[in-house]
């Protein structure tokens, strides 16, 4: 059974602070919190509300964790539609992590050209983070990076 984590930005020093149940002490870093502390934090606005999000369970190909609102790069194989270069290619794609129909997925937000690609443009759905078949390296978060 996965642990229940949270994640919110910390107003005063500018970072992330954790609650998590069970709760694990993190000598190295002093913003882990029992949730009822985290949530008490959320209420008198200590911890900005609008970022609060949840761990899904995954860590990314360096052993961070993932959570809701996440960036992640990460390459999927992709037909290509003139069957060139094999009839197939490798597509690098920036996913956020949101939760839909119950599930954890990745949606596109921008695809890094290459020289053997079409161009398109899909902001459509990468996958379930839980099944895609590449690596994912977490980049940062949309409320770090909201553009």
């Amino acid at each position: 059974m996965k642990p229940l984590k949270f994640k919110a930005w910390d107003k005063r020093f500018n970072q992330w602070t954790y609650g998590a149940h069970p709760f694990v002490l993190d000598e190295e870093n002093q913003h882990h919190l029992n949730l009822s502390t985290f949530f008490a934090r959320i209420r008198d606005g200590r911890l900005d509300e609008s970022t609060l999000s949840q761990f899904i369970g995954l860590e990314d190909q360096d052993g961070k964790e993932i959570y809701e609102g996440d960036i992640y790069q990460t390459e999927f194989l992709r037909s290509h539609p003139t069957n060139r270069h094999g009839g197939s290619y490798w597509v690098k794609v920036l996913c956020v992590v949101e939760l839909d129909k119950g599930r954890y997925v990745g949606r596109a937000i921008k695809y890094i050209p290459s020289n053997y690609e079409p161009d398109f443009s899909d902001s459509g759905l990468v996958g379930s983070i839980g099944t895609l078949d590449s690596k994912i390296k977490i980049l940062g978060s949309i409320h770090q990076n909201p553009e």
